[in-house]
């Protein structure tokens, strides 16, 4: 504004000429005007960004921490419970140790390898089969009188599930 006051002083310049600079002037001042305004309002607005991304970091943070101490919790739980599964399992090994237990694992492993997988006998077999002498009749002496069939009979079944007493009892049909 000192300039336009001084341009209005001065003779020897038209007054085309002094409205034309003054014009001029008067829109340079406005700019000048408007362009701190837009640096005031940037200036705030950075303000603002930052004071955004200030609490946002914050919140962050807060929920990393969060995270982290109930983490923390987790492990300090498991961590807690493996100690008291290694007490127990310390004390079973100690217990087994003295039973003498993987002999005789050992050993049985060895007798259930080496026996031959048991089959069922059949009537036939059983009949075969000799009988014990405590089972036996005494012997009166005299001729040896045999008691029941003088011959043997073989009986089987379709069935593989049928025993030789289910066999018999439905050939005598009990």
């Amino acid at each position: 504004m000192e300039a336009k006051g001084e341009l209005e002083g001065l003779k020897n310049i038209s007054r085309e000429v002094k409205e034309s600079v003054i014009g001029k002037l008067s829109a340079i001042g406005e700019l000048a005007l408007r362009l701190e305004e837009s640096r005031s309002n940037y200036v705030a607005e950075l303000e603002r960004e930052k004071a955004r991304r200030a609490r946002e970091m914050e919140a962050a943070e807060k929920r990393i921490t969060k995270i982290t101490s109930e983490n923390l919790d987790r492990i300090l739980n498991v961590e807690s419970k493996i100690e008291k599964m290694m007490v127990e399992v310390t004390s079973t090994r100690t217990i087994l140790g003295h039973f003498d237990v993987p002999e005789k694992l050992e050993a049985i492993r060895k007798a259930v390898e080496t026996r031959p997988a048991p089959r069922p006998q059949n009537y036939a077999e059983a009949a075969a089969r000799p009988k014990p002498l405590a089972a036996a009749a005494p012997k009166i002496p005299g001729p040896e009188v045999r008691s029941g069939a003088g011959h043997t009979l073989i009986i089987s079944s379709r069935c593989e599930n049928h025993t030789a007493e289910q066999v018999v009892a439905r050939l005598r049909g009990w």
